[in-house]
């Protein structure tokens, strides 16, 4: 694995056991005042244009209390009335930045087409945007157990959930979707990390006990080895963020699922594998794989 060199220039301090990586594993951006969409003028992650447009009346903000009481934002695209007959599609979003950077990914999974209506649900975790609170390992779970439970007051049930974790958000979807529905739904992740101990092994270039550096517990590879769910990977061959081989490629190897799939992009890096497959090929790779047709 490439290091950032941020990591590079830290590491004789992290060997010496006076500095830890917890914080490298949340950037988030709170410079917001409010939530623009398709009105946001700061970076984005991917941009997919105007053919992927999502209508304002399908667009509806809201915050709810997290687990612990801190107030957290999402954002639902789709018609809110047909929850409870929709299959919904929950983004858990990466490490940076906020909703508005991961916009027009959720334009674009608004866009898959099936015989079912889908909607999208994204969020941003403690810390992230206008949410309240601090980024952790608890609230990531809390975050989304709490949104879990936004969709399923509006009448969803288990088996309508897809879970989509990208990098960081692979940590949430594929714990959450363990506890709260281990024989229902969808896992979908994208460029994920195996679990905190190989995390910081990549980080130090040595086989450095996580807790020594960060006390964090993920472990993406042992959640994913007892879900039995349908199970899409996408990662790209390039990726020298979290790197295919010993992250992606374990956590798909320990899956228990009799129905999974692999879609390993050449050409593409950590954040553009939708962009590097071509958009309509992504959605409907997606679209086949949740109709039980890969």
């Amino acid at each position: 694995m490439q290091l950032p060199n941020k990591w590079i220039l830290l590491l004789p301090f992290v060997l010496a056991g006076c500095f830890r990586l917890d914080g490298f594993l949340f950037n988030p951006s709170t410079d917001i005042e409010g939530y623009q969409f398709d009105d946001f003028t700061g970076e984005v992650e991917i941009v997919v244009g105007e053919r992927y447009r999502v209508e304002t009346e399908d667009i509806y903000l809201f915050q709810t209390p997290s687990q612990n009481g801190n107030n957290i934002w999402g954002t639902y695209v789709g018609d809110t009335s047909t929850i409870g007959e929709d299959t919904i599609i929950i983004y858990c979003h990466g490490n940076a930045g906020h909703m508005d950077y991961y916009w027009p990914r959720v334009k674009l999974l608004s866009h898959i087409r099936a015989p079912q209506h889908y909607g999208v649900l994204t969020f941003d975790y403690q810390g992230y945007g206008l949410s309240e609170g601090e980024p952790s390992e608890d609230n990531l779970y809390a975050d989304l157990r709490t949104m879990l439970q936004w969709l399923q007051d509006r009448g969803a049930t288990k088996d309508q959930v897809v879970l989509y974790g990208f990098s960081l958000g692979s940590a949430p979807a594929s714990k959450v979707l363990l506890d709260f529905a281990p024989d229902d739904g969808w896992l979908i992740l994208e460029a994920p990390f195996a679990s905190a101990d190989v995390f910081v092994q990549d980080a130090t270039l040595l086989s450095t006990p996580a807790p020594f550096v960060v006390d964090l517990e993920i472990d993406v590879a042992e959640h994913v080895s007892k879900l039995q769910q349908p199970y899409l990977w996408l990662h790209g061959y390039d990726d020298d963020y979290i790197p295919l081989e010993g992250h992606g490629d374990l956590i798909f190897e320990q899956s228990a699922s009799t129905y999974k799939h692999a879609a390993l992009v050449r050409g593409a890096n950590h954040s553009n594998v939708p962009q590097v497959m071509q958009y309509e090929v992504y959605l409907y790779l997606i679209e086949q794989f949740l109709r039980g047709q890969l």
